[in-house]
């Protein structure tokens, strides 16, 4: 499984970091040439009114693109729920 982290880190000071977003992206199976995925995000993780998950798939995915594309990808697929004031 994959896992990023979206973190708040008010100015600059890491003592007071903390997480406002996390994306997971799981292998569910496919070959050694292409992947299916299932991922994650949660968005306001730490707010017990607002904290909202969405899921989606990327099917075949072409493993040897690496995770960072798959990363990429997969929030394309979330870009409805990024938007601003959504």
């Amino acid at each position: 499984m994959l896992r990023v982290t979206l973190e708040m880190v008010p100015f600059g000071q890491e003592l007071h970091k903390y997480p406002i977003g996390i994306l997971e992206i799981a292998n569910v199976g496919g070959d050694g040439d292409l992947g299916n995925y299932i991922a994650h995000l949660t968005k306001d993780v730490y707010s017990l009114k607002d904290r909202s998950i969405y899921t989606a798939a990327i099917i075949r995915y072409p493993r040897k693109q690496g995770a960072w594309i798959l990363v990429k990808k997969v929030l394309s697929k979330f870009s409805y729920v990024l938007k601003k004031g959504e």
